[in-house]
């Protein structure tokens, strides 16, 4: 009926602005520059400067650490679950 044109579809369309938020082009811009940029030399080598000392380590160290828990929070608070499967 509907392919025929005889019945209205109601189902809302779902565009590509549907999908792509201010949030998720935000995060998508974040993780190309971050996964290309530390390829730079000046950007690596002064990357590798700070964390030659023993100061420069431990924060690049509680960096990754405060990294791994917020990271952990957005997954515990977000609806959707990866380990669904381990109730049953």
């Amino acid at each position: 009926m509907i392919m025929f044109g005889l019945k209205r579809f109601t189902a809302i369309p779902y565009t590509w602005r549907y999908y792509l938020d201010a949030q998720i082009v935000t995060l998508a811009v974040i993780g190309a520059l971050g996964a290309t940029v530390w390829g730079l030399p000046k950007i690596r080598n002064a990357y590798l400067k700070f964390t030659g000392t023993k100061t420069g380590y431990l924060i690049n160290q509680l960096v990754f650490v405060l990294l791994f828990i917020i990271s952990v929070m957005f997954m515990v608070s977000s609806q959707y679950s990866p380990f669904i499967y381990f109730r049953y």
